[in-house]
């Protein structure tokens, strides 16, 4: 058994370029934790051990459900290391790759929890930068968390072309792939959206090899579509889906939950009977897409509702009375000739 202080290393639950995390034992408290040791190769540099305690720091001050929290945090011979609450489930990724992909709502559930974490994050002045279904735990109970903020507390500057972009390149947005564009919270709601449609599909909306496949891709092409692909998604639905894959950051939605409200939108749009076809583009960047139409609340009305009789005009009414009294004079003027003729 190997040890680290005072935690036993039970096996490794997850790895990257930046640390390795393990499910532990803290022998202290008799508790099951994830504990997160920083690789090797990072040892020495002096600047990242300041990154790597900056993200405990980051990550102990939100107060959010949806985000792992901290127990503690130091240097155990020479090792820096997190300790992190053990959620005892799977990644998104596991998930999808043991069950295959889910049902449209049961994405949407998923990312919306996930959304909730993200609006607490960038509310704090935090961006994730590294938004993946690998990143997204989902406990037994189908709660979700946010993980890993490694990547949140290294300079946007150092985020360079090449081999050294830091981030998993088929859920990174476009301004990623170059260290002089700012890189706000628009970033993560565009991983977000990769991540939906991983979720739906089992594979992210763009594909390539080689980094430069990926940048290309991700600056220039456009989304897929979901409709006749997944279940529940109209065009409109997919119009909402695509809303945070816009190229331009400043057309993107203005939060993850933002977002996610737009889609629902669409789905009680599409079960009230809505038209499937797509929105028009918002008039402004930050509004999600509008329908030039009834809502969803008067069309099943009217749809619901029977058509009653049309009434007679005001003009008809008339001519009906007068016809009346007609057939009433000729009646009477009958009946008088008859009475006239008896006598």
């Amino acid at each position: 058994m190997q040890h680290l202080g005072p935690y036993e290393l039970l096996d490794v639950i997850g790895q990257g370029g930046m640390g390795r995390v393990w499910r532990a034992r803290d022998t202290r408290y008799d508790r099951v934790v994830a504990l997160k040791v920083i690789a090797d190769q990072e040892a020495d540099e002096a600047d990242y051990l300041k990154l790597f305690r900056r993200e405990a720091d980051l990550v102990g001050r939100m107060n959010s459900p949806h985000i792992v929290p901290i127990h503690n945090y130091g240097e155990i011979d020479d090792q820096a290391y997190l300790d992190m609450r053990y959620v005892d489930g799977h990644s998104l990724s596991g998930v999808v790759r043991q069950f295959g992909p889910a049902s449209l709502g049961t994405a949407i559930e998923i990312v919306e929890q996930a959304a909730s974490a993200l609006d607490d994050a960038h509310a704090a002045g935090v961006v994730h930068r590294d938004v993946k279904p690998a990143n997204l735990l989902v406990d037994r109970k189908g709660f979700v968390y946010l993980a890993d903020f490694g990547i949140a507390v290294v300079d946007r500057h150092k985020v360079a072309a090449g081999s050294q972009i830091l981030g998993s390149w088929a859920y990174m947005a476009p301004e990623r792939f170059t260290a002089s564009s700012e890189d706000g919270p628009a970033v993560d709601v565009y991983a977000l959206g990769c991540v939906l449609y991983y979720a739906l599909t089992g594979e992210p909306p763009f594909a390539g090899r080689e980094l430069e496949e990926l940048r290309q891709a991700h600056r220039h092409a456009k989304a897929p579509s979901l409709v006749g692909r997944v279940d529940g998604v109209t065009p409109r639905v997919d119009a909402a889906i695509r809303w945070a894959l816009r190229k331009d950051p400043a057309e993107r939605p203005p939060s993850a939950g933002e977002w996610i409200a737009a889609i629902k939108k669409e789905r009680r749009r599409a079960a009230a009977g809505g038209s499937g076809r797509p929105a028009p583009a918002p008039a402004r960047p930050s509004a999600p897409p509008r329908a030039h139409q009834a809502s969803p609340a008067r069309v099943a009305s009217a749809r619901a509702a029977p058509r009653p009789a049309p009434a007679p005009s005001g003009g008809g009414m008339s001519t009906f009375l007068v016809a009346v009294l007609v057939v009433l004079v000729l009646v009477a003027s009958g009946l008088a000739a008859v009475i006239v003729n008896s006598l």
